[in-house]
C-alpha cells in the first residue's frame, strides 16, 4: 500500500474515517457492575460527588435485580485511547443522522496503534518461518493487522496498523465529536474491507483472481462492498 492513501475527511463520519484520538474499551472478567449507591452519607463524608456501588456477578446479588434492559448497568472495564478507523457501514451511518438516533447509538471502530510498538515481537509464517510481526504486517501476511502509512499530518514517517482484533462499539455521540482529518481513498478503504474479511473468515479467496463460475472471466477484487455517497465523490458500484 502506497503512502498515497488518502482523502481530506467530509463533513459526513464515513467507513475509513481516520480519528486521532478514540476511546476504545475491553470488558474485564470476572463481570463487575456499577450502580448508584443508594443511601445518604452522613454530612461529615459527603464529598459532592456520586457514589457508587460495585457488585461482581456470580458472587453477589444486587437489590433490586440486575436491569439487562437498555441501557442496562454500568459495567467495569479497561478504557485507552488511541489513533481509530471507523469501520460502520456508511448507509447506517447515514440511517441514525437522518432518523435523529445518534444518541441512542453505537458505531463499530478499530484501533490503530504504532507499527514499532511490534519491532521486538515474533510470530511464525506460513512456511514455519520465524518472522518479526511488524514485518509480517507490512508484507501482508497477518490477517489480524492491516497496514497504515503515515497520514500528511504526521510529523514522522511512522507506520501504523489496524487492530482488528480490538473492534469495539464505541458511543455514536462520541465518535461524533471526535477529531478526524483523513479518511483512507477508495482504493484503500477496499483494501480494508478486503483484509477484514480476510480476519473474520481466514480465507484467502480475495487475494487471488475469481473466476465467474458461468462464463469462466476473471472477475475483479477492486470492488466497493458498499458505498456512502461522499462530497464530490460516490465510490458505490456500478451497476
Amino acid at each position: 500500500m502506497m503512502p498515497t492513501v488518502y482523502d481530506r475527511a467530509g463533513s459526513l463520519v464515513t467507513p475509513g474515517d481516520l480519528f486521532e484520538n478514540m476511546a476504545y474499551y475491553r470488558v474485564r472478567y470476572p463481570f463487575k457492575v456499577v450502580r448508584k449507591y443508594a443511601k445518604n452519607l452522613p454530612a461529615k463524608l459527603q464529598t459532592g460527588r456520586e457514589l457508587k456501588e460495585v457488585f461482581e456477578l456470580g458472587k453477589e446479588a444486587p437489590r433490586p435485580p440486575l436491569n439487562f434492559s437498555p441501557p442496562g448497568e454500568e459495567a467495569i472495564g479497561n478504557l485507552k485511547f488511541a489513533r481509530a478507523i471507523f469501520l460502520t457501514w456508511g448507509s447506517e451511518v447515514d440511517s441514525d443522522i437522518r432518523d435523529g438516533n445518534v444518541a441512542s447509538r453505537d458505531w463499530h471502530i478499530a484501533p490503530v496503534f504504532p507499527l514499532a510498538d511490534l519491532a521486538k515481537h515474533k510470530t511464525i509464517d506460513e512456511s514455519g518461518n520465524s518472522i518479526y510481526v511488524s514485518d509480517a504486517i507490512m508484507q501482508g501476511k497477518s490477517p489480524k493487522y492491516f497496514p497504515l502509512p503515515p497520514n500528511p499530518d504526521d510529523p514522522s514517517p511512522e507506520w501504523r496498523y489496524v487492530d482488528f482484533r480490538r473492534i469495539c462499539l464505541v458511543p455514536a455521540v462520541h465518535v461524533s465529536a471526535s477529531t478526524r482529518s483523513w479518511r483512507l481513498g477508495a482504493p484503500a478503504l477496499n483494501g480494508l474491507y478486503v483484509h477484514l474479511m480476510w480476519f473474520f473468515t481466514r480465507k484467502k479467496i480475495f487475494f487471488s483472481l475469481i473466476k465467474c463460475p458461468s462464463c469462466g472471466n476473471e472477475l475483479s477484487r477492486d470492488e466497493a462492498f458498499e458505498g456512502q455517497k461522499l462530497e464530490g465523490q460516490n465510490i458505490e458500484p456500478e451497476s
